[in-house]
């Protein structure tokens, strides 16, 4: 972490400070953090200012709560199976947070592992494991198909009126991998079955009623991005704002921060890029409050983009550089695609067309095999423009029609003209 934020120097920083505490640098245990967190602070603050000091003070003590979580469900596993398999979920949900999806992985499948040698007989337990599995799946590609299979096996399982909740949230689950696969329609009818479902869920207490709630906003969410990808602009706004109104009111600053960056994508796809911009330094905000990294360096990456097309380019690389330090700790290839191009973007800007040209490859490359053609299309169009702007028409074509062929599919007829535009010019 003070590697990636202060250079070489953090390392030094860190060894130096272990040394004054007679801490092992390399078995640093959870104890230790938070004197250790004070003495960095004091130290780097010369080096980063006392803002970015007190974020990175911030950063360790959330890795320390999270890493409190794993060690806290290991010590209460017991010889019963429930309390093993609730350990296990524990476990799964903190190592999603510190972005160690594969171990987060590991620990949802030894929890249906648990489950299915004690032949328990709980369906509800039993789909909610799973959900939680297919969720920390659907990241990759290479975990879809699976992550499909187990939202399928929810929805058919019998489970009464208690299930519904487990039944709507596995519909959501498809919506999602729909949407990353570039299916919007049959995202959109997914997302209707889920809200659909959600809705005629009775609740008798406050816990209900804020579990509903917390839902019905992921639910929104979801149906925010498939709006906006189908161009139904209107509906997008509508379904970002009843998500921010209900993650508001559950007091959820991570889920407020996720739903203004997708508002703010709106604006920036309509050409308001003062509402977007806005909508993106609101979301970053949130996202921070509510300590949800991945999506911080998500917004972060946005923000970028609005700030070059609002010819503010000089302002967006400090944005995508903390992006960049943010979203190495997460493997979302995605995220990471979006951010070279953003970086390929800028470096186009201003006209460092090398840099442009090894981002937009990286941008490629990391989306070229992952079945997310809205993301590969996007490189592909801004590469084409690189291309076009540098003079270079042969390869300026190439990458253009690329991406074309999908905006036709998608039907995006403002992107299509101005392809066409483009490659009438060249």
């Amino acid at each position: 972490m003070l590697e990636k934020e202060v250079g070489f120097t953090g390392k030094f920083i860190l060894q130096k400070q272990c040394q004054h505490l007679n801490i092992d640098p390399d078995s640093i245990n959870t104890d230790c953090l938070p004197q250790l967190s004070n003495q960095i602070h004091w130290a780097i603050k010369s080096f980063t200012g006392d803002k970015k000091a007190d974020e990175i003070k911030k950063g360790i003590m959330k890795y320390k709560k999270a890493l409190d979580m794993v060690n806290n469900a290991v010590e209460k596993q017991k010889e019963d199976p429930i309390d093993s398999i609730e350990a296990q979920i524990t476990i799964g949900a903190a190592k999603m947070q510190i972005g160690k999806a594969d171990e987060s992985i590991k620990a949802y499948r030894e929890a249906l592992v648990v489950y299915d040698n004690n032949s328990l007989d709980d369906m509800i337990l039993k789909a909610r494991i799973s959900r939680k599995l297919a969720r920390a799946l659907t990241n990759s590609k290479e975990g879809r198909d699976e992550a499909r299979d187990l939202y399928n096996n929810v929805i058919d399982m019998r489970m009464g009126a208690e299930g519904l909740y487990n039944k709507a949230l596995a519909w959501n689950g498809l919506g999602v991998i729909s949407w990353r696969e570039g299916d919007h329609a049959t995202s959109l009818d997914h997302y209707m079955e889920s809200i659909k479902m959600i809705t005629s869920i009775s609740t008798a207490s406050k816990n209900d009623k804020k579990r509903k709630d917390r839902a019905m906003a992921r639910i929104h969410t979801g149906l925010g991005n498939t709006c906006l990808d189908l161009l139904n602009m209107e509906m997008s706004i509508y379904h970002n704002m009843k998500a921010i109104e209900l993650y508001t009111k559950l007091g959820d600053n991570s889920g407020i921060g996720l739903t203004y960056n997708n508002l703010a994508r709106v604006y920036e796809e309509t050409g308001q890029y003062s509402k977007a911009i806005d909508g993106y330094e609101k979301g970053i905000e949130q996202c921070r409050k509510g300590g949800s990294m991945r999506m911080e360096g998500w917004a972060m990456t946005n923000l970028a983009s609005a700030l070059i097309e609002n010819r503010r380019a000089g302002d967006a690389i400090q944005h995508l550089d903390r992006a960049s330090k943010v979203l190495a700790n997460f493997k979302d290839p995605i995220a990471h695609s979006k951010l070279h191009c953003m970086y390929g973007k800028y470096y186009s800007a201003v006209e460092n067309y090398h840099e442009s040209e090894l981002h937009f490859q990286k941008s490629i490359d990391f989306v070229i095999d992952e079945n997310s053609p809205d993301y590969l299309a996007i490189a592909r169009e801004e590469m084409g423009k690189m291309y076009h702007q540098k003079g270079d028409m042969v390869r300026a074509e190439e990458a253009l029609i690329a991406a074309l062929d999908w905006y036709i599919i998608k039907k995006e007829d403002a992107r299509i003209q101005n392809i066409q535009k483009l490659l009438g010019n060249s």
